[in-house]
This record gives C-alpha cells, structure tokens and sequence, in this order.
C-alpha cells in the first residue's frame, strides 16, 4: 500500500478533511468566533473540549487558585 493509499486509508471522510480549512476560514470571516466567544465566555471548573479545538483561545483566563 502506497503513502497516500495507507493515509487515505486512516481519514474516514477524506472530503470533509479536504474542505474543513477552507469551511473553517468562512465560518470565522462569518462571525463565528464571536459565537464562540459569547458561548465559552461562563465557563468556569474544569471543562473537557471535545472537538477540532477551534476555540481554545475564546476560553476565559483561568482565575488565580483554580
């Protein structure tokens, strides 16, 4: 098995992983991060990010003892 058969092998939806950069680039020139921000923007504790990590950096600062 070829490179690019053996990783084409491993991406179970090779065309969503083709367009997901430029699906992504459009979302966030839509306002998306702002939605992004606005959800993440309570959180407090722990949390478990499940996900592309698209919003790690609309998290709150973490709070001095936490």
């Amino acid at each position: 098995m070829g490179a690019t058969a053996a990783r084409q092998a491993r991406v179970g939806n090779p065309v969503f992983a083709r367009i997901f950069p430029r699906l992504n680039q459009a979302m966030e020139a839509g306002g998306i991060a702002t939605h992004r921000k606005n959800l993440l923007a309570g959180l407090t504790g722990q949390v478990i990010d499940i996900g592309a990590e698209r919003q790690l950096r609309h998290y709150p600062p973490r709070s001095p003892g936490s």
